[in-house]
């Protein structure tokens, strides 16, 4: 899966999860702010994505990173590109 496909599969996953769905949802969309995220979805976000793309758990040091659409697309982009170059893939 190229690196486009993985953030627009994020960003998929990101609107339909959103507690606020008013507007675009781009990049710098805050997550909390913009979007209503709160800890509990947030936590329903990291399962979602660790399963939609087969990802180890998404720990609260990963998340502590990830307060943006953007930052999450980057943060899963990252470790798609981990897992894969430890599967020899």
């Amino acid at each position: 899966m190229d690196e486009q496909a993985v953030r627009g599969d994020v960003r998929r996953l990101i609107e339909q999860l959103a507690p606020v769905r008013d507007g675009e949802i781009s990049p710098d969309s805050e997550l909390g702010v913009d979007l209503g995220y709160e800890s509990l979805r947030l936590m329903e976000l990291a399962a979602a994505l660790e399963d939609h793309f087969k990802l180890r758990e998404i720990t609260e040091d990963d998340a502590a990173e990830a307060d943006t659409v953007g930052e999450v697309e980057d943060l899963v982009v990252r470790l798609v590109s981990e897992q894969h170059a430890g599967s020899g893939v």
